[in-house]
């Protein structure tokens, strides 16, 4: 299946650098922004969607974008250090008790991945990728989607 032996080791844990480069939070922390209670022994499917979101999200970037964008800040942190200056990185975390990055949505779609489909024993990604753009077209008329309707004019705000 895998063209090497490494690459079978790909999307089975994150690599160094990765929380650089993609929000995260832990299976645990995402479990109880998503159902508002820690887990319990009958969430075990849920904690396995939320662990693939979570690798699926961390591998995709390319490693080598990880790796330099890893020693690029470890070599900042270093150079800094010579004239005891913090660098100016933004704080990774924590994050609000809240589905902010849409958790909830991809789990969805990594739930219908596992069904089987029309012509395989799986479901082709056009059907999947169709529950995000369901939601997106109901977000688009929800509260919150209106309130980002605003237009900006000078110092005039005026919204359709």
């Amino acid at each position: 299946m895998y063209s090497h032996p490494k690459d079978a080791l790909r999307h089975a844990c994150g690599r160094e650098g990765d929380h650089l480069l993609t929000p995260f939070q832990c299976d645990t922390c995402v479990f109880r922004n998503v159902k508002g209670r820690s887990p319990g022994e009958g969430d075990r499917l849920l904690l396995a969607c939320i662990r693939q979101v979570n690798l699926d999200a961390l591998w995709g970037r390319e490693t080598a974008t990880v790796n330099s964008t890893y020693r690029a800040a470890k070599q900042t942190i270093k150079t800094l250090a010579q004239v005891s200056v913090i660098p100016p990185f933004p704080p990774l975390g924590p994050f609000p008790v809240d589905d902010r990055f849409g958790y909830t949505m991809a789990i969805a779609m990594v739930l219908k991945s596992r069904e089987a489909g029309r012509y395989a024993d799986y479901q082709q990604y056009e059907t999947i990728r169709k529950l995000r753009a369901g939601f997106s077209n109901i977000y688009q008329a929800s509260l919150p989607a209106v309130d980002h309707l605003k237009i900006m004019g000078g110092t005039r705000r005026s919204s359709f």
